[in-house]
């Protein structure tokens, strides 16, 4: 089934669910952990880096977990993705997650929607 054969709000229903059912994975609870790049005690903590910027970052408010590739491929609207596909595509490989800094994140997002929606107009 593809996301386009549901109602708007169902179809946005089930996109939250998977990505939230990815971000309470042991896999994305694996990866961070193993992107741990220094550790301290007390109030200090874990600490990640930054793929993009190489910020040191102080907890997991300060970052997100990127897919390199994205789980909708750039030229592809998601409501004409199969679900499965989208599933398949967040619970990903590590090779294709990273840190990065919600800047950082927010202006790879920035770009990667730009050139699918550049490329949907064609």
């Amino acid at each position: 089934m593809k996301f386009k054969d549901f109602d708007s709000r169902t179809d946005k229903y089930i996109e939250r669910a998977i990505r939230d059912s990815f971000k309470h994975s042991s896999l994305y609870q694996e990866f961070i952990l193993s992107k741990v790049c220094e550790e301290k005690g007390g109030r200090g903590g874990r600490r990640w880096r930054c793929n993009e910027c190489a910020k040191l970052l102080a907890g997991s408010k300060e970052f997100d977990v990127d897919h390199i590739d994205p789980v909708t491929p750039v030229g592809e609207a998601r409501v004409n993705m199969d679900i499965w596909k989208f599933y398949s595509r967040t619970f990903c490989a590590y090779e294709n997650l990273q840190i990065l800094c919600k800047h950082c994140h927010k202006i790879k997002s920035g770009k990667e929607n730009a050139k699918r929606w550049t490329e949907l107009m064609r």
